[in-house]
């Protein structure tokens, strides 16, 4: 598990499955998934798994297992989006390491870097999700040159090239090769909206 998930560990990790049927008959029964506080940190609590439903041919035996499988499964993903994005951070590091302001040495979600083109500079920040790399990282445009209402001009970018299938190094290529096309555009606004410093 990653450590920024376990340090100020609030206790044992601990989950229970409570079932409850209800009369007459038991043809209502209604499971519920309890967690303890160290295991709800880490999966984001008990709503962020979809128990499945129970119907008649439901049997206990069978769905105990089911749950455990559900849970397991929730952690690995889990880890996995943790490896990708310390992957992803690491990519970018080695291609945009000196102009990289800051990062997110616990988690990886996220990374600000100092982006010069055509004699523009500007600060790209991105927002990496715990479900990266299924979900594209948020990109956010920052000028250094003008301000919006007391806050530096942004453009928040939610559709630039991203495939969770491409390679981490085929990812920062095309985040670099679409910073590329949209300094120019994004110069044009700040100058245009903001106002100089």
């Amino acid at each position: 598990m990653p450590a920024y998930l376990t340090k100020d560990n609030p206790g044992p990790s601990l989950a229970a499955l409570v079932v409850t049927f209800y009369p007459p008959n038991a043809k209502q029964v209604v499971p519920e998934l309890l967690l303890s506080p160290a295991v709800e940190r880490v999966i984001g609590g008990s709503k962020s798994l979809k128990l499945p439903s129970w119907n008649s041919q439901t049997c206990l035996i069978d769905y105990v297992p089911f749950v455990n499988d559900l849970l397991e499964e929730k952690v690995n993903l889990i880890i996995q989006s943790y490896i990708k994005r310390k992957e992803y951070v690491a990519a970018l590091l080695s291609v945009l390491g000196s102009s990289v302001l800051e990062y997110n040495t616990e988690s990886f979600k996220s990374i600000a870097f100092l982006f010069e083109h055509q004699g523009f500079a500007l600060i790209a920040k991105l927002e990496l999700s715990d479900s990266f790399p299924k979900d594209q990282p948020v990109l956010c445009l920052l000028s250094v040159y003008h301000t919006l209402q007391g806050r530096p001009c942004q453009w928040l970018l939610k559709d630039y090239p991203y495939s969770p299938r491409w390679e981490v190094d085929e990812k920062v290529e095309r985040l670099r090769a679409y910073l590329l096309t949209v300094v120019s555009k994004f110069k044009d606004y700040s100058s245009d909206k903001g106002e100089f410093l």
